[in-house]
């Protein structure tokens, strides 16, 4: 318990579509008790068809112990970077009436900043009340950071804000069995997803 502690996801959307949409993330965290909580670090990426996005935060979680409730909040802070890979675009003297012509090279001119890095933060809470309620809430890109490629263009990523609540119902008197409806929500911009379990 409270020991060095390892994770790691990987997800892939739409298998049949031709531009992949990878996401993966590999993590670590330990429990000090002299912080009273949790250090860890997080590597993550992800590709969209030709958008390459790769970050490393850092984590710390805070425990506070409240009358019948534990609260946990989280602080996250890192530096991302967004690619294109232009080898993965076509470009108008690569086309004909046919489609794509095979085997050609575009004689277009590649941006210069073809990388852009940037600073990321999110926070969040995870309350436990009782036995039966767990209770979290949070956002990510709390600073919106501009994301475009160019110098003359900002194209900030909106904050995304979450929610999660969960209610634990016994099935036995001795709490071996039990059944735990939950629900997720997130919002990003004019996008929102609620997933029920």
């Amino acid at each position: 318990e409270m020991d060095l502690r390892f994770t790691a996801t990987y997800k892939r959307h739409w298998i049949n579509v031709p531009t992949n949409m990878e996401y993966a993330a590999v993590g670590a965290d330990r429990y000090i008790k002299s912080f009273h909580g949790g250090l860890g670090l997080l590597v993550s990426n992800s590709k969209e068809g030709y958008i390459n996005k790769t970050s490393l935060s850092g984590i710390y979680s805070y425990g506070l112990c409240l009358p019948n409730a534990r609260l946990h909040l989280g602080l996250q802070a890192g530096l991302a970077n967004r690619s294109v890979n232009y080898d993965k675009l076509y470009f108008s003297d690569q086309i004909d009436n046919t489609g794509v012509i095979p085997g050609s090279v575009s004689g277009a001119d590649r941006p210069l900043n073809n990388n852009k890095y940037f600073a990321d933060f999110g926070a969040g809470f995870l309350l436990y009340y009782g036995d039966k309620w767990m209770i979290g809430g949070g956002s990510h890109h709390i600073n919106q950071p501009d994301e475009s490629l160019t110098s003359n263009i900002y194209s900030k990523l909106p904050r995304q804000w979450f929610g999660y609540v969960r209610y634990k119902i016994d099935l036995d008197e001795f709490g071996d069995s039990y059944f735990l409806p939950s629900f997720i929500y997130y919002q990003q911009a004019k996008s929102s997803s609620l997933s029920i379990g």
